[in-house]
């Protein structure tokens, strides 16, 4: 009889233990959901991360304020319900900027870090009001009332003509940019430098301008007015 209540008895401690670990797991459950349940609130839901300041930095044709308003950021926002993508989507609309990153930095600043684009060349306006600054991919991103220094003045027939000027006016090195006094299109296949001294370059399209850079640097070593590398395997000095 006492090997059947020993036996009984182990029967019953080792339920008991049994039990114990059930309830500590169940517990231990519970309280791994609370705490994500309040971590998630806290993070996303609740007040204690929010976004309390807005800053930005690399702006200078932009003025910070231009900035945020883009952002549209509301401040008292959680910070982990911020769309990043779809703040820097907002802000990368603003024709200066170049790029732009969204950071979150907790408890509750973001901040805005532009870069903003590059002045290569300088186009009239036909009004006389100012002067559109273009970059080196061709987009004219602000007006500015007086031309600024180092720059080319550039005419086109049009806005699409802008990438084309910018592929040439890129590809001029300092000793030769110091001569052109003005750049301009008349059509994707007639673009025509003009240098000092009242020199003019034909330059044709915006073709293989790296090689009509060198080609073109060659013959100004001959004295003319008129220099052609519209075919530079056939240039041409008048």
């Amino acid at each position: 009889m006492s090997r059947v209540s020993d036996a009984t008895e182990r029967i019953r401690l080792r339920r008991r233990r049994e039990t114990r670990r059930t309830a500590l797991t169940v517990t231990i459950s519970i309280l791994v959901v609370l705490a994500v349940a309040a971590a998630t609130w806290l993070v996303g839901f609740s007040s204690v991360l929010a976004v309390r300041d807005v800053t930005v930095t690399g702006v200078q044709t932009l003025s910070a304020e231009q900035v945020e308003q883009a952002a549209a950021i509301q401040l008292g926002t959680p910070m982990a319900r911020i769309d990043g993508a779809a703040v820097e989507q907002r802000v990368a609309a603003l024709s200066p900027v170049k790029e732009v990153t969204m950071e979150r930095h907790w408890p509750s600043t973001i901040t805005l870090v532009v870069t903003e684009r590059s002045p290569l060349f300088a186009v009239k306006q036909n009004n006389g009001s100012g002067y559109l600054l273009v970059d080196s991919t061709g987009i004219a991103y602000t007006e500015v009332a007086t031309m600024p220094k180092g720059l080319v003045t550039a005419t086109a027939a049009d806005a699409s003509l802008l990438p084309d000027l910018a592929a040439v006016v890129v590809e001029l090195p300092e000793e030769l940019r110091t001569q052109v006094k003005s750049i301009s299109a008349a059509s994707r296949d007639g673009i025509t430098l003009t240098l000092t001294s009242s020199r003019k370059v034909v330059w044709g399209s915006a073709e293989r301008s790296r090689f009509k850079v060198t080609v073109l640097l060659a013959l100004l070593k001959q004295k003319g007015t008129t220099y052609d590398v519209s075919a530079p395997d056939f240039p041409a000095v008048r």
